[in-house]
Order: C-alpha cells, then structure tokens, then sequence
C-alpha cells in the first residue's frame, strides 16, 4: 500500500509549482485528478515539443507537461460555465485537497476562493501556491520565475563582480514552492485528524527563496553589509569550476579546510602552495584566487573530468564532474538507485522520467504510476465513478461544450517561434550547445534498461 492511497486530490494547477506537488502526492498512491479548460490547457504544453514537431496533436509531446503530470487522471472542463463549476464543486464533495496555483482574484472570480469553500466543505485542505502569498499588497500580483529570483534577491548576488546580476539556468523557484506546498499539507492533513477540519496552505514563492539567500541575508542585518554577485568565488573557500579536456568539459572544485587545501596543491602538483605564506590562510588565498585557479585551470585542462574527480577525490579534495542531460540520463549511479521510470508519450516514444519524490523510504522509491493524461483522457471515467454521471448526461455535456473539445492554445505554433525554428537557428544563436543525433537511441537503450529492471 502506498503512503497516500484513498486520498483524493483536485489539482487546478498549472505549469510547474502546483503540478509538483500533485505529481508527487500521485506517485505516493493518490487519486489525482488534473482538470484542464478543454479549449485553453495548461500553458506547459507548448513549452518545447518533441522533435520540433508541432504538427498534429503536438501539445502531447511537451516534455515539460510530461515529467510535471505523470501519474494522474485527466479531466476536461470549462469553468466558465455554471455546468462546469457545479461539476468541480461535485468532485470537492469527495475530495481530500484542492491545489490551485493562481493570485487570488482568479479563484475569488468564480467564487472559488477559501472564504468560499472552507465552511461548504469543512474538510477539505487548499493548497495555494502564488508569487506573493493569499495576503498583502502584493497579493495579485502575477509572478513567475524569471521575476520571483530577483524578487527574493537571489539575482543580486548572482552573476559576477563588478556585472549585472545574473538568473540562474532554470526556474527552480516553482519545484521549491511544490515542496514547501507538501510540508504544508502534512501538517495539515495532520491538524484534519485531530480536528476534523481541512485549512488553507498558503505558499508565496517569494517568501520560500529567501532562505536560499542565507548568509547575505544574514550578513545585513548583523553586519549592514550587502554582497555583490561573485561568480563561483567565495570568501572562506577555494573553489570554482574549471574547464577539462573534453569539449564543454568541466569539474567543480571546493576546497573547505586545510587538510583539503593540502589534498589539492599535492594533487594538482603544487606542493609549493603549501611552503608559500601568501597562500597560508583563507584570506590570502581569496585574495591570490586568480593565480590559484590559473593553476588547477592548467592541471584540469589536460584531464578528463571524470578521471580528475575521481583523482581529487581519492585525495581528499571535493570535486565533482559538472553533468549535461545526457550524461544525468546514461548516469550509472542514478540507474542503479532508480531514478527513472519508463512512461510512454502520445506519438513520440517511452521516455525516462525522473521521480519528483526520490527519497528511499526503508529501501523503498515511489516513481510514477502511469503516463502523463492526454487533454480530458479520463473525463468520462472520472464522471461515471465520482459522480455517477450516465452515458446520457455526459453526451449532454460534450454536447454543450462543457467538457472535452479542441485545444485552442494560447500560442499557436505561428507565435512560438522560439521554441519551433530550425536547430541551426538555436544553435548559432547559443542557446543549444549541440544537437545530438543519436539522442533517441540513447534513450530507448535507457529505457530498455529500466524496463528490464537492471537499473
């Protein structure tokens, strides 16, 4: 039996932040039921399509929609109509959590909001996952991760000295809030138990990055100093990231005390760090960084990234190869734990998808349970058994317009054309680093791996 069988879940959600939480409540064994306007889906489908291929159904093939909403049912449902949101208000008469991802005003328009449902179904949990939180003066504004970094000051001590402040690679802002939203339906499934009442789990992405700024935050309060971005530098530390002989190749490098410091000037063959008072404390050697990294660059850049994190390693020194897509899913110690699940996408292939919830519960990993659903997949068969709905009603329904019917994408293909050029244009660009041609037989060897259960 999984952790979360028998609990039933609404999700509302959409993109990332909310379909975090819900793919991993899904995966933990609960009945999760992703609703979707049937004309206007979640926007995460035309984020990238496989292939680049955006002919046909190509919101099918969003690898981004995939991996965020494996293991749930599919419902279509217009709730702009009153059908509709007599529909919705029927599956929360049954269900154990509501997750929505939007400010506000959006749900307080459809009369959707906590106020409105807390007493109507005094059990149910609301999770709500938003840029600023459910209060305060920002509350409607609309947020995402591109804004909610520089928001929580994360941005203004990226980058590098003396630049502008810096996003980093990916929108991790969302997946963080996901999880704070889960911590949050603990304690309130946990406060239901003894109560017998559901509450509302308020999450603001901005609050949730704030502890990532750690000790800069710190530091101003105590001290009144503001940092600047420092690039892969650290006062305190000697690391960086340094190029090695392959092409794009790198490894990490962080050295913390001086057992470590010494592990690292005898490997890298300068003993003479070590003899030089320059280079005797922290201090000093934060302020000589260039001609330490000069000589690792050197010594790196002769060696395979692997065969030098293995050698700094065996010394004593942390060290760590910097992994692209392709080797994170060829991966051998990430096979052997089970990160991945096979699941198959809707006119691509079975794809490896990583788990959202990888930890090992007494030896035991939670992956996903079944692939991601198309548009309205099992709008019939979540009407039929949750709320006992006749062939006859739901012909009604479709009829009407109220349920299932042809996406209209908010961004067509013409609008996209970011993400749908020819890869010679990504690629002069720089915003792909290669195109790897043998991509999909690297794949199926992965996921005949995982499907055969040698990991």
């Amino acid at each position: 039996m999984k952790p979360f069988e028998g609990l039933r879940v609404v999700d509302l959600s959409q993109v990332w932040a909310g379909p975090v939480a819900a793919r991993v409540l899904a995966d933990l064994g609960a009945d999760v039921v992703k609703v979707e306007r049937p004309t206007v889906p979640d926007r995460i489908r035309t984020a990238y399509i496989a292939q680049n291929d955006t002919t046909g159904n190509y919101w099918e093939r969003a690898p981004y929609y995939t991996v965020r909403n494996v293991s749930k049912r599919g419902l279509a449902l217009d709730l702009g109509s009153d059908e509709g949101i007599a529909i919705l208000h029927g599956l929360l008469e049954g269900a154990d959590v509501l997750i929505e991802s939007y400010t506000p005003r959006v749900l307080e328009n459809f009369g959707l909001a906590w106020n409105d449902l807390k007493d109507r179904y005094p059990r149910l949990i609301m999770m709500s996952l938003c840029g600023y939180g459910q209060t305060g003066p920002r509350r409607n504004s609309p947020a995402f991760g591109m804004g909610m970094e520089p928001a929580s000051g994360i941005a203004s001590v990226s980058g590098y000295e003396g630049e502008p402040p810096l996003k980093s690679g990916n929108t991790w802002v969302d997946p963080f809030a996901g999880i704070h939203g889960l911590g949050g339906l603990l304690t309130a499934l946990y406060h239901r138990e003894h109560s017998g009442r559901g509450q509302q789990i308020d999450v603001s992405m901005q609050e949730g990055l704030l502890q990532l700024l750690g000790p800069h935050f710190h530091d101003y309060w105590m001290n009144g100093r503001l940092h600047p971005g420092s690039g892969n530098r650290r006062e305190g530390l000697v690391r960086g990231i340094y190029r090695c002989a392959g092409e794009d190749d790198w490894i990490a490098i962080s050295v913390r005390d001086e057992a470590e410091w010494a592990a690292l000037a005898r490997t890298t063959g300068n003993d003479a760090w070590l003899d030089d008072d320059r280079l005797a404390t922290m201090a000093g050697r934060h302020e000589h960084h260039d001609e330490i990294d000069a000589a690792i660059s050197e010594w790196t850049a002769s060696r395979d990234k692997f065969a030098a994190m293995e050698e700094l390693q065996a010394a004593g020194a942390p060290a760590g190869a910097v992994l692209n897509a392709r080797e994170l899913m060829q991966n051998e110690h990430l096979l052997a734990r089970g990160l991945w699940d096979a699941q198959p996408v809707r006119g691509f292939a079975t794809v490896p998808v990583q788990r959202y919830f990888p930890a090992h519960v007494d030896g035991e990993g939670y992956g996903a349970r079944g692939p991601a659903p198309h548009i309205g997949e099992h709008t019939d068969e979540v009407l039929r058994e949750l709320l006992g709905y006749d062939d006859a009603k739901i012909a009604e329904l479709r009829e009407a317009g109220v349920i299932d019917g042809e996406p209209e994408m908010l961004t067509p293909p013409e609008s996209r054309a970011a993400l749908i050029q020819p890869i010679d244009v990504f690629l002069e660009s720089g915003s792909i680093l290669e195109v790897d041609e043998l991509h999909l037989e690297r794949m199926a060897e992965v996921v005949a791996r995982i499907e055969a259960g040698a990991g």
